[in-house]
């Protein structure tokens, strides 16, 4: 089922200007949506030229009057409390992650536990993100390894681009093919291991998808021998900006925070911070689209 834009690109330009001027840094460049999701595309401040996608399920706990008073603090608390469901890339419950402890199924990692990460050293999990949000899946099947890697079509592994093997890149599932080669981690020295795919196929996994947070680089880890990307996202924090959100800050910081904190990891992804700024500019458009999908239900 494809996305439909929320609006014209000339509403939306001309909101997003406005928001501007009135001191609010926008980083989107498009809003779209079908029935009860609404998908955000951000441009990357780090990374020149990369463009991030971040989905919102709206929960029908929410009215559509809610939806449309919505500002940027009301949605860090919705988050929490489940009546917003915010996308993370997606591994298949059952996965194993070698641990300290020995291998684990993803789905009982836990925060705090160390895990193999793509350099082969130990990196502690600042987080375990889960959703039961509808995706695509496939099977990955690898020549030499008995256990296929169940994923979502948005979730990266990092791949050999070519046959040299002299380089390494991690690429979205859906961009991957048969015959190429991911990439794991000699038992010896920690070098890759470069596996052949042999079959990618639609899978029929219907559970819930994890992914894991690591508090440093590289932000890889090991999946069923396959090294996989996860979010470094729920990482970035603001001292300054979050005491001034919340009324007890000296200093005056309205700038979306870009700080590595690990003490606060978890309580908002940047990616979502972005949607943030912008969403109260936006929100009656929003709240007409989702009020069309509440009442059918």
């Amino acid at each position: 089922m494809r996305y439909n834009a929320l609006m014209s690109q000339g509403s939306f330009l001309r909101i997003r200007e406005r928001a501007l001027r009135l001191g609010y840094s926008i980083n989107l460049l498009s809003i779209n949506y079908r029935d009860n999701e609404f998908q955000f595309l951000t441009k990357s401040q780090t990374q020149p030229g990369i463009v991030w996608t971040q989905r919102i399920q709206l929960q029908k706990k929410l009215t559509p009057e809610e939806v449309a008073r919505m500002d940027d603090r009301d949605i860090q608390y919705r988050v929490l409390d489940g009546q917003l469901k915010v996308h993370c890339d997606c591994i298949a419950e059952g996965t194993l992650i070698f641990t300290k402890e020995g291998f684990k199924e993803i789905q009982n990692v836990h925060k705090g536990d160390y895990v193999i990460g793509g350099d082969g050293k130990w990196h502690m999990v600042a987080e375990l993100l889960e959703t039961e949000q509808k995706r695509k899946w496939v099977n990955i099947h690898i020549v030499g390894e008995g256990k296929q890697l169940t994923v979502s079509t948005d979730h990266k592994l990092l791949v050999s681009v070519d046959d040299t093997f002299a380089v390494h890149k991690l690429m979205r599932v859906e961009d991957i093919a048969k015959g190429m080669f991911l990439c794991s981690l000699s038992d010896k020295d920690a070098q890759y291991v470069h596996r052949a795919i042999s079959s990618i196929e639609p899978s029929d996994y219907k559970g819930k998808g994890y992914d894991i947070c690591l508090f440093d680089e590289p932000h890889t880890y090991v999946a069923n021998n396959v090294i996989v990307s996860n979010c470094p996202a729920f990482l970035y924090w603001g001292f300054a900006y979050k005491a001034w959100m919340r009324g007890y800050g000296l200093v005056r910081e309205t700038r979306r925070p870009i700080v590595r904190n690990p003490k606060e990891q978890g309580f908002v992804c940047k990616h979502l911070y972005a949607i943030m700024n912008a969403w109260k500019f936006y929100a009656p458009m929003i709240a007409d689209r989702y009020k069309a999908w509440y009442e059918k239900k």
